[in-house]
């Protein structure tokens, strides 16, 4: 997943980064809109793949699952497919 964020944020992920340089694992919460009209709360381990810099204070964060449970993953899985262009 691809979010986009400030620096504040990669300001505090570096404070989580172990002695190799590497970001740690840590806890995700999003709301997924659902069929129904409604938001399902997602949350999820997930750890940061790529850090790219796109302005002074805007950052594209790449983001990998590391623990989602198979209900939030068959949701995450319908939604993407629902996103998709035909």
């Amino acid at each position: 997943m691809q979010i986009e964020c400030q620096h504040q944020l990669i300001e505090q992920l570096a404070m989580l980064k172990t002695e190799e340089g590497f970001y740690s694992d840590f806890e995700l919460n999003f709301n997924l809109p659902t069929s129904t009209r409604g938001q399902k709360l997602i949350t999820s381990i997930c750890n940061v793949s790529y850090c790219r810099r796109l302005r002074q204070d805007s950052y594209h964060l790449g983001l990998s699952f590391v623990n989602l449970d198979e209900s939030a993953e068959r949701l995450l899985d319908k939604y993407i497919a629902q996103a998709e262009p035909v």
